[in-house]
Formats: C-alpha cells, structure tokens, sequence
C-alpha cells in the first residue's frame, strides 16, 4: 500500500542497479548467469557470438529504432532506457541536505489562497426556452478526457451557433489513451442533459430516421461522407462554422464533426475569439456547470480527499486525539464550505500539496527534450514519435538543450520537489500524486519521495479491492486525479496541456486556489548551474514566483479560455462591493 505501482516491475528491488540489471537479464537471456546445467564456458566462440547478436536483434526491433545491428550490439546505451535514469541535480541536493536543520515551520502565506484582483464567477443563465432545431449535431471526440472535455464544452458552443439538436458527443479510442468508456461511464448524462434544456436540445440517441448516421460509418472515411467535416483548422471562427455547417443540417439532416482517422476526434476546432457573449457564456457554462462526474466517480473522489486529509492531520498534528482528526469535507459536497474546518484558515492541519506529474513516454516524446538516456532514450522515443505522429513533431527541429533553456521541457518529479522546497513547504508536507507510468519507473520518483515523504497516490489511498471498478479504465482513473488536485490546497504542475490547462482554470473560478506555475527557464538556469547553494536556490525561486501562484489574470488574445476564465466567464466586482 505503500509504494507505488507504476514504473519497471523488476523482481529484485534491492536498489537501481540491481533494478537495471534485473531489466537486462529479463530482456537479454544470454546474459543471465549460467545454471549448474549449462553449456561451460569453453562453448566455441561463434556460439556466445549469436548470443550477442540475438540480444541486439532483440533490442532493435522491440524499439522499432533504425540503427544498425552493429551499432547496436557494441553501443553502451543499448538497454538505456530500460535502466535507472541518472540521478541529476546531485550537488543541490546535498547542499539543500546541509541545510534541512537551519529550515522551520514552512509560513502561512505559502498555504493562503492568492488575491482574486477583484474577478468573480460570472455565468448567465437562460430562462427562455430554445428555438427550433435546424437538424442534429453528431461530434466525435477523443483524446485524453480533458480533450474530451473540451471538445464536449466546444461542441455545446456549436450546437447552440447553428441552432442543432446535439448528439451526446462519442468518445473514440486513441493511440495513447485505451480507454472504452462513453459518456455516460464518466459524465452524469442526465443532468447534462437537462441542465442546458432551455439552450441546447440534448438527446442519447438519434431519431430511426437518422440510425443510419453511426460512428463506424465515419470511422477512417470522414472524407467519403457528404454530410461530415474533417481537418478543421485549430481555433475555427465563427463564420467558418457559418458558412459550413448549416448547409449540411439542410441537406442531409446530420452534420457530424470527426477526426480524419478512427484514433483522432474534433477538439480545440472553436476559436477563444470573436464570438457572441452569449455563445462565450455557454461554453463557460459546460465547462464549471454542465459536465459533472457520475455519482460513483464523485463519491471516491470525495473519499481519497477525506484520506489523505486525515493522513495530513496525523503528520502535521501528532499529539491531538483522534476526536479532533475529522477530517474536512471536499469543496463539492453539500455542506457549506464557511463550516469546513481547517478549509483556507489559519490552521495547517490536514493540508496537502497536489501535483500533476505528466512525464509518460507519450510526453516527453513529444516535448522533443532529452532526459539522459543515451542513443537508446533518443532513438526509442524518435521511434515512438514515428508511429503516433506520422507527419511529425514540430519541436524535433530544436536542439534539446535549447529547448530547455526556453522552458519547453517538462520538469521531472524530482525538480518538481526542489522548487516546492526551495519554496519554503517541509519535508513533511503530505503530497499526492497523479500520474503514471512514468518515463524511467520507480527510479523517477525515489528522489520525489526523498524530498517529500509523505507521498501519496490513488493507489496508496485505497485498495485494490475498492480500485478494481476505476482500474481498467485511463478517464476514470483521470477523473479520480481531477477531483483530488482540484480540491488541494496547493496544485502544481510539470508541464502544460489539457489536464492543467482545466484545472488551473476551476481554481481559479472557484477560488481562487494558490496554484504553483513554475518558472522554467528560470530553473532551467538554476539547474544548470552546478555551483548555485541551495540558500541562493531558495531566495531566487522564492522572488521569481510571487506572480506565480494563479490569482485571476485577464486572458490574453487566443490563450485559452479553459486555462484563463476571465474575463469571458468571470466579472469585475465593482470598487463598492469590493470594499
């Protein structure tokens, strides 16, 4: 219960290296030591020689990498990214190490909610009911569930534009994210349903007239159908949706929204800018109001919170008794949150660090950066890119240290900790963890846990018993994460994307919520310089972020209106309300 599960299963964990050599020896069986019954050592020569070349045969195509056989066999990265990473950051460590005496309680303006700067929640509701539909609106989206999410939110938005009925959107699989579930498995459809009764028409399932329009009909063959539209431009306007989407509601009936393969959906197709408020309103309506999770999923959730709270009270407030460790409810449950005990007071009991560590294969394959590996690391994720995105990754035309150096990489866990101690949070400062199946396994988040003890997962808060309906499914499993981040007191992120981009953006409307938005190029600099003490480290982190902790901030022109609610769904509170 206490360990994670993610990461290289090595049968002998005894330490990296063993957990390295473990890797090998399962991978290469010619290198394992000889049993009593084995061919002795004065086997002819050519004999260990078809050992080695079987090894790197092995090697090379389980990659996919297009290095040559003899590269391969003599190169000392071969099994690289099967082997612990190299630790990195060393020297900080140890001089943080020197000075974990000299450091205190950890200060109450690291656990106070930043300034709202005067923006609150600001959604329109409509009372009148909805005109008469000019057909319906078939979408399909894909992705991890925040795309989903958003293309769920963007299909809303749509639907009301051209004045359609809307099919519940269709969840397609993905290369990455192998998931099964449908709408209803994650979102409450019914209150998704009648939460927009007086803005959109909502229904399950097509009139017979229409049974004909299916998913599998599009699936790969978008292009052959008349009635579907595919390769949207990112960010469409609305006159572009204007002009093609009512011609298709005329003459077929359906106008369907899809991908152009059957791993790909439509998502971020609906431009942040130029639209009417009341379309603006709606999609901000979707996305803090109309998609809720299913009871089941809120209820766990609920559940891992009031755990890991607990867990919180007993690190942080040893000698009170159990009477006194009740522990406060999430932000969504019914009760009022001005009687939650501990909630954004002065009381550190039960508070926890949230972060949101995405660093799977798919990540930082994408992100183009380099994480010590070798020619193995470098070829194998190269190799990965190839098969999931076939007409490239724009990032691959920048060195890695450049890369870097702008910021574009996504922090590792142990840097993810460093900044949050640097930050001035103690080493006994309960943190959960989402995330898994993390590039480099176990080995990635032992420095982690070094910093931070007091780790947490979904997997170390329950069961498996009580896990067994959320495991087999990625968005449930995401959703469980959304819910536990979402109601931390503190949430940090290593990298941008859907995910964050939501989350930071609900705790902000709903806060706002202290949210760590880390400066990479400025550790960047830090990390690079191998003589910087941790006093130093610690006073530069401390003043590059104090603008960085997520009090509301007018979005920028064609920044996201789901990382950034105001001002398109958040209002000014005037100067006397404000008094």
């Amino acid at each position: 219960m206490g360990r994670f599960n993610w990461g290289v299963r090595a049968k002998s964990r005894k330490d990296t290296s063993e957990a390295a050599a473990s890797e090998v020896v399962e991978v290469g069986k010619g290198d394992a030591t000889p049993s009593p019954t084995a061919v002795p050592w004065t086997t002819p020569k050519y004999f260990w020689m078809l050992g080695l070349c079987v090894t790197a045969l092995f090697g090379h195509f389980m990659e996919a990498t297009p290095a040559r056989i003899g590269n391969a066999m003599f190169s000392n990265h071969l099994f690289s990214e099967y082997r612990a990473p190299r630790r990195l950051h060393m020297t900080l460590l140890h001089s943080r190490r020197a000075s974990l005496s000299t450091i205190g309680t950890d200060p109450m303006r690291l656990w106070s909610p930043p300034p709202n700067n005067g923006w609150k929640p600001c959604l329109n509701h409509s009372r009148a009911a909805s005109a008469p539909q000019n057909g319906y609106l078939q979408v399909m989206c894909s992705g991890g569930l925040f795309q989903i999410h958003i293309c769920i939110c963007n299909a809303v938005a749509v639907a009301k534009l051209v004045n359609a009925t809307l099919l519940i959107p269709y969840f397609r699989g993905s290369l990455v994210w192998n998931d099964p579930s449908q709408f209803g498995d994650i979102y409450d459809a019914d209150h998704f349903i009648s939460y927009f009764k007086n803005d959109v028409q909502i229904i399950r399932q097509l009139p017979e007239e229409y049974a004909w329009s299916t998913p599998d009909l599009y699936a790969e063959h978008c292009l052959d159908r008349p009635n579907c539209l595919t390769y949207v431009r990112k960010h469409s306007t609305l006159s572009w949706y204007l002009e093609k989407v009512p011609p298709l509601l005329e003459r077929h009936g359906v106008a369907v929204l899809d991908g152009p393969t059957q791993k790909s959906g439509w998502d971020h197709k609906l431009t942040f800018e130029g639209l009417p408020d009341h379309i603006t309103k709606l999609r901000c309506r979707a996305n803090f109001e109309g998609l809720q999770f299913v009871p089941a999923i809120q209820e766990f959730g609920k559940m891992l919170v009031d755990r890991l709270r607990a867990k919180g009270f007993l690190v942080q407030n040893p000698i009170l008794p159990l009477s006194q460790m009740a522990a406060p409810q999430p932000w969504w449950s019914a009760q009022d949150e001005d009687m939650i005990p501990g909630k954004f007071s002065g009381d550190p009991g039960g508070r926890y660090l949230g972060l949101h560590v995405r660093f799977e294969k798919d990540m930082i394959a994408h992100s183009a950066c380099y994480y010590g590996g070798g020619r193995a690391e470098k070829r194998a994720l190269a190799a990965f890119r190839a098969k999931v995105w076939p007409r490239g990754v724009s990032k691959t035309q920048y060195r890695p240290e450049n890369l870097r150096m702008n910021g574009s990489c996504p922090l590792t866990p142990d840097e993810m900790g460093l900044l949050l101690s640097g930050l001035g949070f103690l080493n006994s400062t309960p943190v959960y963890m989402a995330g898994k199946d993390l590039y480099g396994g176990q080995a990635r988040i032992k420095p982690l846990r070094e910093i931070f003890p007091s780790l947490h997962s979904k997997y170390t808060l329950a069961t498996k018993k009580e896990l067994k309906p959320f495991l087999p499914y990625s968005h449930k499993l995401a959703a469980l994460d959304f819910l536990v981040l979402l109601n931390s007191d503190v949430f940090m992120s290593n990298a941008a994307g859907n995910f964050p981009n939501v989350l930071s953006g609900q705790r902000t409307f709903y806060g706002p919520r202290k949210s760590v938005h880390a400066d990479k190029r400025l550790l960047a600099e830090l990390f690079a310089n191998s003589t910087v003490t941790w006093s130093e480290f610690s006073s530069r982190v401390i003043e590059g972020h104090q603008s960085r902790f997520g009090a509301p901030v007018r979005r920028m022109p064609k920044y996201s209106v789901f990382r950034y609610p105001a001002p398109d769904c958040m209002c000014k509170e005037s100067i006397q309300a404000m008094e």
